[in-house]
């Protein structure tokens, strides 16, 4: 009975450190550990023997088995992937016919609200011609979130007005009768 329990013990203390995130300095020195706390200035690290509290501007790489880069983008690449991400979102802001929406949730009410967040809105092309790759990726994606959750919100909205005002005229009706 004592036997298999040691085994699964001595496995579990042996594979430990195989699945523990390690930390490079930009001084060359390494930690492995799990990080416990992130904050913006700091990381703190359990190691085997102590607990480190890092400066985020002293790491170089935190490695971890869960977290796999598949690409580094370089800083222009990212900017414009932030950029195509904001415009994405004001695009959709200005673009997305609010009135339909609510109008749509008024009349259809909760599968109106259900319509609005299966409907992927499409961004204009012309937002979109003659930049790269990842530009019209990252401008969609944030134009199709951010216009999915603008109809939505419009459809709910008119779902409850609409909702308002069937019980105001069942109200009415109902004191009539009376």
């Amino acid at each position: 009975m004592k036997g298999p329990l040691v085994v699964v013990i001595i496995v579990a203390l042996i594979t430990a450190p195989a699945f523990a995130e390690r930390v490079t300095l930009k001084s060359g020195e390494a930690y492995s550990g799990e990080i416990i706390e992130e904050t913006k200035e700091y990381i703190r690290l359990k190691t085997d023997t102590e607990i480190l509290k890092i400066r985020k501007a002293a790491i170089a790489e935190i490695y971890s088995p869960d977290v796999e880069v598949e690409e580094k983008l370089d800083e222009k690449t990212h900017s414009g992937v932030l950029d195509a991400r904001a415009k994405g979102m004001a695009a959709a802001e200005l673009e997305t016919n609010k009135v339909l929406w609510a109008g749509v949730g008024f009349l259809l009410g909760l599968i109106g609200v259900l319509i609005a967040y299966v409907v992927t809105p499409s961004p204009p092309q012309t937002h979109l011609i003659g930049k790269d790759v990842e530009y019209v990726a990252a401008f969609t994606d944030a134009y199709q979130s951010r216009g999915r959750s603008i109809q939505g919100n419009y459809a709910v909205m008119g779902c409850l007005v609409g909702s308002l005002v069937t019980a105001a005229c069942w109200a009415i009706i109902y004191a009539a009768e009376e």
